[in-house]
Order: structure tokens, then sequence, then C-alpha cells
């Protein structure tokens, strides 16, 4: 995820998400704050374009079926 992006700079907190990549980053007004590996059904109809919020997030979760190596094992759900 890039450092700076622009199209985020007027939103407080933005999280755009690769699914490409299966990546996410978190930013604040355009900044990256924080980018990590997601799971997430890479079916193009399964997730819908456009602003959502996060429903749960466990800081504790490890994936059983994902393993990315040289990373701290932090797996988002979407």
């Amino acid at each position: 995820m890039p450092r700076h992006y622009q199209p985020a700079e007027s939103e407080a907190k933005f999280i755009p998400k690769d699914l490409s990549e299966q990546f996410l980053g978190t930013y604040e007004y355009g900044q990256l704050i924080f980018s990590g590996p997601i799971t997430a059904d890479t079916k193009k109809d399964a997730i819908p374009i456009g602003k959502f919020r996060i429903a749960g997030y466990s800081k504790m979760h490890k994936s059983s079926l994902y393993q990315i190596e040289n990373t701290i094992d932090r797996t988002f759900i979407l």
C-alpha cells in the first residue's frame, strides 16, 4: 500500500482493500497508518463496491487456512 493515498486526503479514516493481493491499508487523511493481510472472497460478485463499516475485528485471531510468511499473523476478515 502506498504511504500516501490522495483519494483518502479528506477522510478521517479510510480503509481500501486490494482483493487481488489480499491486502488492506488504513489511512488517516491520506497517510498510511497500518497495512496488513486480509481474507476476502475474490469472486467479483461476492464483495460489492462501496463504503462500509467494519463489523468485527479480533486482535488475537489466527487463521487456520491462510499463512503469510514473515508477517505478524493478524488477519482481518471482510
